[in-house]
This record gives C-alpha cells, sequence and structure tokens, in this order.
C-alpha cells in the first residue's frame, strides 16, 4: 500500500457526500480530458459502504469510462459490520 492510501485509513475525518456532489462528480459537463504534459502523481480512490453500493458506483464510474472494473480492488471487509471497501490507484498528469 502506497503511503497516499495509508493516509486515508488513518484518517479520522468523517466525510459526508450529498447526492449533488455525486452528481456534480459524475455529470457529463465535467468528462474527462486528456492532459497533455506536466508531472504524473499517484491518487488513490477509496469506497466505503455496502457491497452493493460500492459495486453499484464501480458500475457508474465504469459507465462513466471513468475506472474499468477489473481495476478495483476485491471488496475488503471493514472493521465496521456490514461495510466494506474497495481501492484503486492511479497516477494522473498534473500541470
Amino acid at each position: 500500500m502506497n503511503r497516499l492510501c495509508s493516509l486515508l485509513y488513518s484518517a479520522d475525518v468523517p466525510f459526508k457526500s450529498t447526492p449533488r456532489m455525486a452528481e456534480e462528480f459524475l455529470s457529463d459537463s465535467t468528462a474527462l480530458v486528456p492532459i497533455t504534459g506536466g508531472q504524473r502523481e499517484p491518487i488513490c480512490h477509496v469506497l466505503y459502504g455496502s457491497q452493493r453500493a460500492i459495486a453499484r458506483t464501480i458500475d457508474i464510474l465504469h459507465v462513466k469510462g471513468y475506472a474499468e472494473r477489473f481495476e478495483w480492488s476485491k471488496l475488503l471487509p471493514t472493521e465496521v459490520p456490514g461495510e466494506y471497501m474497495a481501492i484503486l490507484r492511479r497516477s494522473m498528469r498534473i500541470e
């Protein structure tokens, strides 16, 4: 596990998403545009939730063209009963 991902696991900062945030993240107006030049930096996405919620989110991100389903880790149980997590590691260009 890289340093960026391990920081996410140890953070005790609560994060509350809203339907509007999800809609803004997935809206077609924010379609992925290739970035030319720049430095590549690692990024780690972590999903927490039920197995069904995580699977649905991965499916949505796949349909939107953000990530292939096979790029995500297996579902990993957390310390919270009934809660799982999935991890996606990538690198992106930063201008």
